[in-house]
């Protein structure tokens, strides 16, 4: 088995059956595993209608926290590579045969991709949902290996937005053995409260190197349902926040817990709360992290007139400061927190090839024969890319064309797709 594709699930049953028809039409060597943390809803059922020997089901029996749904699935995993997928996300079947070449020539630890994004068309979430954008720099690319040293100062220096590629076991993939190794040293393959964020930052300070290619292989559904959406798009007191209390709760029930206690809904007390975690797992002295920057990070991205949200983090900073003795850099930092973080410069080249590519981009509709789901966005990506990529150098000057000539094509009319065959010589519904 060269791929598993783990997909961790929780009441989402409606957004799921599209997430597992992309998989069941990967024609390559692939498992699919759904994951289900003992959902209430209908989700046992639309995996079992949806009958095919690649497609396992699992149910956790209990509520545990994400990392737990995480780390059971995985413990059925076979595959050599691992991709863990959103409930709500799909897979670009049409674009796997390259996948699988790329993993086979250079057989990388890790491996990301460029995303393609996609919202849900749910009604009042975003003007252009249900559309994804085609650019021409987001496409057939080649296969990079990236170095890890540059990186790993960026993150133990909190200087996150120079950290362009990481690398990802969300739309990317992760080699067993690395997996396996995080197992051996502390028991579980999943270790922090936020389990790709784990993954991706023990590969950055535990190896010398991981793969990225510039072309999509997955797309990056985004829903009302979504847990990032609960934490950080709704107010505490909206009705759609509650999947973030739930998640909270089963968070502070896991023995297995994170340097920094407690649970703070900002991504820089997440990141930082993980890079701890990791630096301790790895057993590395505490003044590889520079924590006067990340405090100042974690602080100057916190709104002080949300006073909730502040003194939640102030108090989770506090007592973390205490611990390991560094009170005095937590007050220095606050001091100077309201000077906002510095992101990296684009050289004129840089913001001009941005430019370009936004006003040569198409963006359309993602809806076919009457439906719009991240399964009928993954059949239109295929339709525009094509089947033709090879991850060669002369790839997007050969290709690009005619995907946009397509994607052109599909805008200006309403025909519907062919029908769709999974691997087995079904037609999709």
């Amino acid at each position: 088995m060269l791929i598993s594709i783990l997909i961790p699930t929780r009441e989402r049953a409606d957004y799921l059956a599209a997430a597992i028809e992309s998989c069941l039409h990967v024609r390559e060597d692939v498992e699919v595993i759904v994951s289900d943390n003992a959902s209430e809803d209908h989700t046992e059922s639309v995996v079992r209608s949806l009958r095919d020997s690649r497609l396992r089901y699992l149910n956790t029996g209990r509520r545990v926290s994400m990392r737990q749904n995480f780390d059971f699935g995985m413990a059925a995993a076979q595959g050599d590579y691992v991709i863990c997928m959103g409930d709500d996300d799909a897979i670009l079947p049409g674009q796997f045969p390259a996948l699988v070449r790329i993993l086979k020539a250079h057989q990388p630890t890790a491996l990301s991709w460029v995303r393609l994004s996609y919202s849900w068309p749910i009604h009042g979430f975003g003007r252009r949902a249900g559309e994804c954008r085609f650019e021409r720099s987001k496409l057939f690319g080649t296969v990079t290996r990236i170095d890890t040293l540059p990186l790993r100062e960026h993150l133990l220096n909190a200087r996150y937005d120079w950290m362009r590629h990481q690398p990802a076991i969300y739309h990317g993939c992760v080699a067993r053995r690395r997996l396996e190794a995080i197992k051996a040293r502390t028991g579980a393959y999943f270790n922090g409260k936020i389990p790709d964020i784990y993954v991706a930052y023990d590969t950055l300070l535990d190896t010398r190197e991981f793969h990225y290619v510039n072309h999509p292989f997955s797309i990056n559904g985004n829903s009302p349902a979504s847990t990032g959406n609960a934490h950080h798009a709704y107010d505490s007191s909206d009705p759609r926040s509650d999947p973030a209390r739930r998640f909270v709760a089963e968070v502070e029930r896991d023995p297995v817990q994170d340097v920094v206690p407690g649970h703070v809904p900002t991504l820089p007390m997440s990141f930082f709360s993980t890079l701890e975690t990791v630096c301790r797992d790895l057993g590395r002295p505490e003044p590889m992290i520079d924590r006067l920057a990340w405090y100042r990070h974690i602080l100057a991205a916190t709104e002080r007139n949300d006073a909730r949200l502040w003194n939640a983090t102030r108090e989770a900073l506090q007592a973390h400061a205490e611990r390991t003795r560094t009170v005095d850099l937590l007050e220095q930092a606050e001091g100077s927190s309201r000077r906002r973080y510095r992101r990296p410069r684009k050289s004129i080249l840089e913001v001009l090839r941005y430019g370009i590519s936004k006003a040569r981009s198409v963006r359309i509709s993602m809806q076919d024969a009457g439906r719009n789901t991240a399964w009928t966005a993954a059949r239109v990506v295929d339709h525009v890319i094509g089947d033709e990529y090879t991850a060669s150098d002369d790839d997007i000057h050969r290709l690009w064309p005619a995907a946009k000539r397509r994607a052109v094509a599909r805008s200006r009319s309403s025909a519907s797709l062919s029908p769709a065959k999974d691997a087995q010589g079904r037609v999709s519904s």
